[in-house]
């Protein structure tokens, strides 16, 4: 995965539309597709948590998404790739949580959100790990990154197969493949 210096970038519109053409130009103009559904499904949601935040890029695109939005949560286990861009989030208004832990620490305080995006470590133990500690605290939308990769949509079909209040919106396995499951009933 390349690792754009986006220091100089003075607002998350900024940020955004760098990494699109960066990323675009490395991996080809589906890979954005992911951060493009965040953006239209973020008008739909108060509240966005990110396991494995990266850049923070996809959380840019949930706050640029619905710039009213509440509360974003970003866990990783660590921001280092974040920090030096970290200013251009001063352009959010709700509440910014960067939570730097393990996204499967049973003991983290777990708070409810409407969307979720899932773009940790790419294992799929991991993804059921994280389906188990987080999905019952998420309304709408779990949206996953990497979701080509057959473990990876392995463990997303089982997930929605068992948990029938959970049903696939998008699977689109263009690029590096993105799913988006909504929840039907709470």
């Amino acid at each position: 995965m390349i690792h754009p210096d986006f220091s100089q970038c003075r607002s998350l519109q900024e940020l955004y539309d760098q990494a699109c053409v960066q990323f675009t130009a490395q991996y080809g103009e589906h890979f954005v597709l992911y951060w493009e559904e965040i953006k239209r499904l973020a008008q739909y949601c108060d509240s966005y948590k990110e396991l494995g935040a990266f850049q923070g890029v996809s959380a840019a695109a949930a706050m640029l998404g619905n710039p009213n939005m509440k509360f974003v949560e970003l866990i990783d286990v660590t921001f280092e790739r974040l920090v030096p861009h970290q200013h251009v989030f001063k352009d959010f208004s709700g509440a910014l949580n960067l939570n730097q832990t393990s996204s499967v620490d049973p003991n983290m305080v777990f708070t409810d959100v409407d969307m979720m995006l899932v773009d940790s470590l790419h294992d799929a133990k991991h993804v059921i790990q994280e389906l188990r500690l987080h999905a019952s605290h998420v309304r709408k939308y779990i949206v996953f990154h990497d979701a080509k990769y057959p473990p990876i949509k392995d463990v997303i079909d089982r997930f929605v197969i068992k948990n029938t209040q959970w049903k696939y919106l998008i699977y689109d396995d263009r690029s590096f493949g993105y799913a988006v499951i909504e929840r039907t009933q709470l």
